[in-house]
């Protein structure tokens, strides 16, 4: 019998791909360089499940005037027999290297403002299906301490942004007004909640972000 193909089914074979991706780096010692590297691997699983029913694209530009920038990580068309689906996925990869970090400030910004690129995205037909998976072995991300800037792009732990409330504004990136369609959720995995900067469990390469899916 031919699969039935609906956007849950394809919400639990994204929580699915993730979850084995997890496991090939915390388990199985695979490595994954970058954020290029995450994105092609999660595409490259995604297409040797769906096969011939899924048309990929990278760095694919679907926006009509909007000010937020204009590229999605990764967009998938997933053909049921009756019905297509339009998934934008966005890709975030943060982890200290050789004792360098990465610029924490301007990357909840980026975190928020992909989010928010989704919303619009979903909000205006252009996707049926927006999905945000994020990596880090930086915890600044995962625990809320006392940021001196930009302090309203909040990505910590069990932060949760309303259902119709406004994503906070970063003038340099967008001036967008765009409305939450749903609560947003932040929940890290791998973090010692005890720990009052919730670092990482003992063991553990990177906490990774429980996919965040944005549905008109």
């Amino acid at each position: 019998m031919e699969e039935i193909i609906s956007i849950k089914t394809i919400r639990e074979k994204i929580k699915l791909i993730w979850l084995n991706i997890q496991n090939e780096v915390e388990n199985e010692g695979a490595i994954y360089s970058s954020e290029k590297t995450l994105c092609f691997k999660f595409a490259w699983k995604l297409k040797n499940y769906y096969k011939d029913k899924i048309i990929i694209d990278f760095e694919k530009t679907i926006f009509d005037d909007y000010s937020d920038g204009c590229f999605l990580d990764l967009y998938c068309v997933i053909n049921s027999k009756n019905e297509q689906f339009n998934i934008g996925f966005e890709f975030k990869f943060l982890k200290s290297e050789d004792g360098r970090n990465t610029n924490q400030t301007q990357s909840r910004v980026k975190i928020i403002n992909d989010l928010k690129r989704l919303t619009y995205l979903s909000k205006n037909s252009k996707i049926n299906l927006g999905c945000f998976l994020c990596a880090t072995n930086e915890m600044p991300y995962t625990y809320e301490g006392k940021k001196q800037k930009k302090a309203e792009f909040k990505t910590y732990h069990k932060i949760k942004y309303e259902k119709s409330s406004i994503f906070p504004i970063d003038n340099k990136l967008s001036e967008e007004n765009v409305e939450l369609l749903d609560n947003i959720i932040f929940e890290w995995n791998n973090i010692d909640i005890l720990d009052k900067k919730n670092r990482l469990m003992k063991g553990k390469k990177f906490s990774w972000l429980k996919p965040i899916f944005i549905e008109k």
